[in-house]
């Protein structure tokens, strides 16, 4: 890898990915819902190394995106695992569960909540990505894949209320410690249904590429 190609911005439109050979990470060809579009941020580093000193160049690429509407991104963020529905589980919650087992700086986020499936437990909460989070949460999402990023304008709003009720409908609710406890490609479908756009990222640990993917419905 060229060291002038390092920790430089890249950008793809892609108009219809259905009709492309567009790949979603470990999707490969994704069944997205309709004509969507989407803008790839890609940024190549010398190494994998865990989003750090990536991730601000993307944060400051989709701020200056979205400054013009009037909107910020949002991120819904589930527990990775299912865990036993004990007193200490549920003290740890999630904001301080993923500080202590994923090594993850503490999220302030606006609301947290829990999914009770027989004996166990997850939850789900959502945080607004800022400069002083991203490296954590693209780190958080692209690993684990348990979570999503949407644009909102109005994070009071009855609209936002909706949108993460229905985002919690698609947590898998089986009594199971499984990864991938959360479809991504249901919940893109259903960010961009609501006519918000969806962001996701991720990275390919054999290249050192970072990406970060935002999708919109053309319809």
């Amino acid at each position: 890898m060229s060291i002038r190609n390092m920790n430089t911005l890249t950008t793809r439109y892609i108009a219809d990915i259905n009709s492309s050979d567009y790949e979603f990470n470990r999707y490969g060809a994704a069944n997205f819902q309709g004509e969507v579009s989407v803008t790839e941020l890609m940024v190549a580093s010398a190494s994998f190394s865990h989003w750090k000193g990536v991730s601000d160049i993307i944060f400051d690429s989709i701020s200056d995106k979205f400054s013009s509407s009037g909107k910020d991104v949002y991120c819904f963020i589930v527990s990775p695992c299912w865990k036993k529905n004990t007193r200490l589980v549920r003290h740890f919650a999630l904001s301080k569960a993923l500080q202590k087992d994923y090594n993850v700086g503490l999220l302030n986020f606006e609301f947290e909540k829990e999914v009770i499936s027989s004996d166990e437990v997850i939850f789900y909460g959502v945080v607004k990505l800022t400069s002083e989070n991203c490296t954590s949460v693209f780190n958080l999402l692209s690993i684990y894949e348990n979570g999503i990023l949407f644009s909102s304008s109005e994070p009071e709003s009855k609209l936002f209320e909706i949108l993460v009720e229905e985002l919690m409908k698609l947590i898998d609710t089986k009594n199971t410690r499984a990864s991938y406890s959360f479809n991504i490609v249901k919940a893109v479908n259903l960010i961009i249904s609501e006519g918000e756009k969806a962001l996701y990222p991720y990275a390919w640990e054999d290249t050192g590429e970072y990406h970060l993917d935002i999708f919109e419905c053309e319809n």
